[in-house]
């Protein structure tokens, strides 16, 4: 990607990359010159120049009663990105403060294909401090090359608790999974036979169809805390790994 591209990005306008970068190569310039050789109006010119002042892009100095004009060092288009980062966070939060209430409100979603169950996942690592799975198979580390390790790196770096109940046939992978730090791994009866997997965190169940490709997310206090009622309930009566 061009460099005047991506200045676009960042928020400046194409006259203020123009003469930003216009400054970079030529050094310290008055506006009139700049004005003539860029082909900018010489009145936009100097709104031009206040706009890059007030991002901290570029600075003036007077010499002989004159104004010129020079570009600040390159690093300062991070400072100004975090500035812009830091009134975000701000404005989200101001946000959050007058969102209607949806704490009692049930939110159903439905995502397909192995790119809609990535999300989910990483949703989840992003937002869990710990989480619970009911039902966990053998799928899951077939899902994609490289996933699954980085799901599970990703997990350990950030310190999030899992404890899974597997079932019969997924032994081997609830070992392993038992030597993994911040997991706590139990085996399901013979008998569970249900066909899909249970992520519980926070106010969120995900209800996974691994053979259907689909993922169906809930997002619901009252749903979230049955659902951990019933780990709890088969986590009793599970056999340790």
């Amino acid at each position: 990607m061009k460099i005047e591209e991506i200045l676009k990005k960042i928020g400046l306008t194409s006259n203020e990359v123009k003469t930003y970068i216009y400054l970079l190569k030529k050094g310290e310039v008055r506006a009139g010159i700049m004005a003539g050789e860029t082909d900018i109006n010489r009145s936009l010119m100097y709104r031009v120049l206040e706009e890059l002042k007030k991002k901290g892009l570029i600075s003036s100095v007077i010499k002989e009663n004159r104004n010129y004009y020079r570009a600040n060092d390159p690093k300062n288009i991070k400072r100004m990105i975090q500035e812009k980062e830091a009134e975000i966070e701000e404005l989200i939060k101001n946000l959050s403060s007058i969102k209607k209430d949806e704490k009692d409100e049930m939110k159903i979603e439905v995502y397909s294909d192995i790119q809609g169950i990535k999300s989910i996942l990483k949703r989840q690592l992003d937002e869990a401090k710990e989480f619970f799975v009911i039902g966990a198979g053998n799928e899951f580390s077939n899902l994609a090359e490289f996933f699954y390790d980085k799901y599970h790196n990703l997990r350990i770096e950030r310190k999030i608790n899992q404890k899974i109940l597997f079932k019969k046939e997924a032994l081997e992978r609830a070992k392993k999974i038992a030597e993994a730090p911040f997991s706590d791994v139990r085996l399901l009866k013979d008998e569970y036979k249900v066909p899909f997997g249970t992520i519980i965190w926070k106010d969120k169940v995900a209800l996974l169809s691994w053979k259907d490709k689909r993922i169906i997310l809930i997002t619901s206090s009252n749903i979230s805390e049955g659902f951990k009622e019933q780990f709890e309930i088969l986590w009793k009566t599970s056999k340790k790994v």
